[in-house]
């Protein structure tokens, strides 16, 4: 009996520090240990940790101190439909995601951002463009490990967004999962500090950490 709780409990530590640590290079991937999600998952297991970052970590942007009253109407928008977006992932509700992807991409394709200066328009335009494609993708998409795909790289864009812009409705928190995508990372935006995993809500709701505060 003994034996059995020292092995259970080490299993557990084991588990934890894999969703703490920063250096993922020597761990078991996902796919090695038999996860359904990540047999499936072959988009982004076939690429290099490196380039799979680029493509969902946000970048570092400029930060616009006048931004007018209708941009920040707009930008709160579309933070709302994201994060209903999200919500849906974390519940494993396809259909729910679908619906808030299409919310969102309607809403990209009513405000082109005319109002704002150019360098703010310029901003704006390039990362609603970037969006749509996966947006697009998410619509009537049943199949939820590749929704969960692009709502990664949606997730670098409206990071982008929030970041230059404003939230236009208090703190946003910009939190990571390690083990993510083949523990090659996945990052997501959350209105709460509470960690709730849009990418991996049935084996590790809580796993992730706030990387910073928007």
């Amino acid at each position: 009996m003994k034996k059995t709780i020292f092995y259970t409990s080490a299993a557990l530590l084991m588990s934890l520090g894999a969703c703490d640590s920063r250096s993922n290079e020597n761990q078991t991937t996902a796919s090695e240990q038999g996860d359904p999600y990540y047999e499936k998952h072959t988009d982004v297991t076939t690429i290099s940790r490196e380039d799979h970052i680029k493509l969902v970590k946000a970048d570092q942007v400029p930060t616009f101190s006048n931004v007018n009253a209708v941009a920040t109407t707009n930008i709160s928008t579309l933070t709302d439909q994201y994060l209903q977006m999200k919500e849906a992932l974390v519940a494993s509700n396809p259909e729910g995601a679908s619906n808030a992807a299409s919310a969102m991409l309607t809403s990209l394709k009513a405000w082109d951002g005319n109002e704002m200066e150019s360098d703010q328009k310029d901003f704006y335009q390039q990362r609603s463009s970037a969006m749509r494609d996966d947006l697009q993708q998410m619509v009537g998409n049943g199949d939820i490990v590749k929704q969960r795909d692009h709502f990664a790289r949606i997730s670098k864009h409206m990071t982008e967004l929030v970041s230059a812009f404003g939230t236009g409705q208090g703190s946003l928190y910009y939190q990571y999962c390690p083990m993510a995508f083949d523990n090659k990372g996945g990052y997501w935006l959350s209105s709460s500090k509470e960690i709730r995993n849009p990418f991996y809500p049935e084996e590790m709701l809580t796993c992730g950490r706030v990387e910073k505060t928007l």
